[in-house]
């Protein structure tokens, strides 16, 4: 099986040789003798493998000889400098690399050579990732076991590399300084002297091209643990990547560039398609190795069965939301622009494209408050991931375990972006759903899709630049209802446009000028980039996503929680109440808490002070207590007025995770007083609900759009996902087969 980094090499040289044919165009009569190529390392290794590929091919299309000429020594100095004296004259040809032409210079002050002004670059010959190899006698059967031994033994393990500044050393520092560990560095002169040494024992690993060392791993005289790229080499499939087993964000690529030889202009085609050549997205990157890398086997299995309830409860929300006036009105619109019947609107007969299916799926889950959030990412996250998801299951098709995988995926990423950005963003006006949902739902899709890293960071750009939504929207507009959908539309279109070869903003969390963090956050430093990769595969924020068990805006519940508490500890009603004073985080003020006016349905739903006199005088708070009617209720108006909420420093100070903590204190008429303070509302973190809580909130909802009969195949459907070899099916459940007339809310 021939390895990544081969074919690389055998695609570029084809472009090599045509660039080199049409520079003999502008100067007849090149080549008129053979052309050396300087290799500034040991014969055997990575870049003598790349020039011999090279020399055969082009001496072949230019009808002169390539002559190899190998002049290794102080990590590929000697030959630099050969090169760089030699005559200008497109005869003499240098096959460098990141050490020659990038560490080098800047190590050290006094090269005899200088990397920009003695060279021409031509093309690049090749990049290919590197591969963790061990000697056989190392304790050692994995990465991750590894790791801990090289904690252990500070100081004790030996690395080679093919010299000072190679590839390689640059490999192995870089793996200290993410990992924590301490290893001696041994230099030699090239790959081929290191290899000798490594396979005799002298030294214990090394970070080595794969042409060079897969014999040796396959006859099992050396052992592979990981390899340096963004994903996983064909030649070695059984090798993950570094950054899929805990060091996410880490990638080593060996480039090959050939310079100082014919002009400038003979390698047309150099240019990094990928348009990442010069970006430091370490963050962008790290994300989009966890999302590309992410299997099926390394998720828990708490995390998975987590993750299947999280399904079924926004699918139930979605069922019920069918049918709301809001979403109508967008299914109606939606069906006249688009004739296309490739995904379904669920709850309905109704088909559209993907991309609309999305928006209207999206808008459903999020149609009357009902759905789950990530409180401290402050995040509605199977709105947004879930649509966009199973348009792909019906576009591509897609396993249980692979739906699945993405969905866990998505519910990963977008809350880390919450945490990266944190509450401010909320505070200055931003909708989250509407902001960082786009990369949850783009997450999820990418992973749906099968796309590599490289692929994934496009369709976050992609999906990141799409970002909008305002939280005035939660002031009498129907528009609030549908930001959860148009996030999850905008991811979608960022992983199918990135999977045909589309680009986005590779560095879209890091960039300075227009970055999504520096914009959204209005600063330069009112974000932590290092919250968007933090516990990958080891902390899961699946498990931070919490349920609600009342119909309206998340920040609500903990007060509803703490006056249901106080009325099982002392009976009250609405006639007792004189004040009820809520003690709460700015955010939960601002988002909240201001004085109720009836504006639409989504503002009562929104707004604490009419929702704690819906509870009080309805005995619940759920889609039962919430119509269009209900908007003007003098009776919940009046109680609405009595109910004050203060911001309360402490609370604020306590940060994103309490951010829905309030303290409430009931006044009563006979002078009585209560108060409770609840930091989790039902539903969240340790009061989680148990999965019998969450199927009857998904029957109850789901029959307002399904037959009983699918509402049970759809439950058992997803609660046992892993089982399904088509997620479509899904879909296919949520389908009606004529539309049934309901009264809009």
């Amino acid at each position: 099986m021939r390895s990544e980094n081969s074919r690389d090499v055998l695609i570029i040289v084809a472009g090599l040789a045509a660039s080199l044919l049409a520079a003999a165009a502008l100067a007849q009569g090149y080549p008129a003798k053979p052309i050396r190529l300087i290799v500034p390392f040991a014969a055997g290794g990575g870049n003598d493998n790349v020039a011999r590929l090279v020399g055969k091919q082009l001496s072949d299309s230019l009808g002169q000889q390539l002559v190899i000429d190998n002049r290794p020594g102080a990590g590929g100095v000697l030959g630099a400098e050969l090169a760089a004296k030699a005559a200008p004259d497109g005869y003499t040809l240098f096959l460098g690399g990141v050490g020659s032409h990038a560490i080098n210079p800047n190590l050290n002050d006094h090269l005899p050579y200088d990397p920009i002004r003695d060279f021409a670059p031509v093309v690049l010959l090749a990049s290919a990732p590197l591969v963790l190899v061990v000697h056989p006698s190392v304790p050692a059967d994995s990465f991750k076991a590894f790791v801990a031994l090289a904690r252990s033994r500070p100081g004790q393990l030996n690395y080679a590399s093919n010299g000072n500044g190679s590839s390689s050393h640059l490999a192995a520092v870089m793996f200290d300084s993410m990992t924590g560990v301490d290893m001696v560095h041994v230099p030699y002169k090239g790959l081929s002297p290191a290899l000798t040494d490594l396979l005799s024992g002298r030294v214990q690993l090394m970070f080595s091209s794969v042409v060079a060392i897969l014999p040796h791993v396959k006859s099992e005289k050396l052992r592979g643990l990981a390899v340096t790229g963004s994903r996983r080499l064909t030649s070695m499939p059984d090798l993950p990547t570094i950054a899929e087993t805990g060091v996410p964000g880490y990638a080593v690529r060996g480039p090959h560039p050939l310079g100082k030889g014919p002009p400038r202009q003979i390698g047309p085609g150099s240019e990094d398609p990928s348009g990442m050549s010069e970006i430091s997205n370490p963050y962008t990157r790290g994300v989009a190795e966890f999302v590309s890398g992410l299997r099926y086997d390394a998720i828990p299995r708490e995390v998975r069965e987590r993750a299947k309830l999280l399904v079924l409860d926004s699918l139930g929300c979605a069922l019920y939301g069918a049918h709301l006036q809001w979403c109508r009105i967008l299914q109606r619109t939606l069906k006249k622009l688009d004739g296309s019947r490739a995904c379904r609107v669920w709850g309905t007969a109704q088909r559209l494209s993907a991309p609309h299916a999305a928006l209207a799926n999206g808008t459903q889950v999020q149609g009357f408050e009902l759905d789950d959030v990530h409180r401290e990412g402050v995040l509605h996250v199977g709105a947004v991931v879930l649509p966009a998801l199973v348009a792909v299951a019906e576009l591509r098709g897609l396993s249980g375990r692979e739906f699945l995988t993405a969905a866990v995926a998505g519910y990963e990423v977008g809350p880390r972006v919450g945490l990266c950005m944190g509450q401010e963003h909320i505070g200055q006006g931003w909708h989250s759903g509407a902001t960082l949902g786009v990369f949850s739902a783009g997450a999820g899709a990418a992973r749906g899709l099968k796309l590599d890293a490289d692929k994934t960071v496009h369709a976050l750009g992609i999906a990141g630049t799409q970002a909008a939504g305002l939280m005035a929207a939660q002031y009498g507009a129907m528009v609030k209802r549908m930001h959860a959908g148009r996030s999850s539309q905008s991811g979608l279109y960022g992983a199918l446009l990135a999977e045909a070869g589309f680009t986005g903003i590779p560095d879209v969390f890091e960039s300075e000028y227009g970055g999504f963090c520096t914009t959204f956050s209005r600063s330069q430093d009112r974000f932590k980039l290092a919250e968007l990769t933090a516990g990958f595969g080891s902390t899961w924020q699946t498990l931070g996503v919490a349920l609600k068990f009342y119909s309206c805006v998340g920040s609500n519940h903990t007060t509803l929680d703490a006056l249901r508490e106080m009325q099982a500890e002392r009976a009250f009603g609405a006639k007792d109440v004189k004040k009820i004073i809520v003690h709460a985080s700015q955010v939960t003020v601002d988002h909240a808490g201001w004085k109720y006016r009836p504006e639409s349905l989504a503002s009562a739903q929104m707004n604490l002070p009419f929702c704690a006199a819906t509870l009080l005088l309805e005995g619940d708070c759920f889609v039962d207590q919430f119509s269009d009617a209900v908007v003007a209720d003098s009776r919940r108006m009046a109680l609405a007025e009595k109910v004050e909420v203060r911001p309360d420093p402490e609370i604020g100070a306590k940060g994103a995770k309490y951010r829905h903590s309030v303290r409430v204190e009931v006044i009563l008429n006979g002078g009585g007083r209560l108060e409770r303070t609840v930091e989790t509302p039902r539903g969240s973190g340790p009061n989680f609900a148990s999965a019998a809580q969450i199927v009857a909130k998904f029957e109850k909802l789901a029959a307002h759009a399904l037959k009983r009969s699918q509402v049970a195949q759809l439950r058992d459907a997803v609660l046992g996902m892993e089982k399904l070899d088509d997620a479509a099916r899904l879909a296919q459940l949520m389908m009606m087969r004529k539309e049934r007339r309901r009264a809009a809310v």
